[in-house]
């Protein structure tokens, strides 16, 4: 299965990878607060352990928590997403999940913050403050993985280089 179509996805797919560590749980917050929340027509799925600090908490019925998923199943939801957003705001080191987004190919939305460490992919993805977050989010889906591609090369092509060969 190479992509949505495939796949039988039709909704306008978003997702987000995190652990249970606090600047992951901040960004789950943004993202259930100031972006789901505004786009309903988005489906928004949380992929890794970060769901136990949301276990008590009512979502959006457009947000769904797969919590910790197989190499495989994880791959499945990638090959289905439509966008990978990355609204971080804090935290220490790189954020390995931005090298598993652009090796996918999946387009990607970030903070600068979140790209600490891999600002050399910044021409290859789409950088967003958090005020303007959600618009920049929306203004993405006319374009699909396609176009994306047309427009900013193939940046995963050297990640998967990088990825394999350590």
């Amino acid at each position: 299965m190479s992509n949505k179509k495939e796949a039988g996805a039709e909704a306008k797919n978003v997702i987000f990878v995190g652990s249970a560590h606090g600047p992951n749980i901040e960004a789950v917050e943004f993202i259930l607060n100031e972006i789901a929340d505004k786009n309903r027509n988005i489906k928004y799925t949380i992929i890794g352990n970060v769901i136990s600090a949301f276990n008590d908490r009512k979502v959006q019925p457009n947000v769904h928590f797969t919590g910790m998923i197989s190499a495989d199943a994880k791959e499945s939801l990638y090959k289905t997403a439509d966008l990978a957003i990355n609204p971080m705001y804090s935290g220490s080191g790189t954020n390995l999940k931005v090298l598993e987004y652009i090796a996918y190919g999946i387009p990607l939305v970030s903070t600068e913050f979140g790209m600490r460490g891999l600002e050399v992919f910044n021409d290859h993805i789409y950088l967003a403050k958090r005020d303007d977050f959600t618009n920049v989010i929306e203004k993405l889906f006319p374009c699909h993985r396609i176009f994306w591609k047309v427009m900013h090369g193939k940046p995963e092509r050297y990640v998967r280089k990088i990825l394999i060969n350590q």
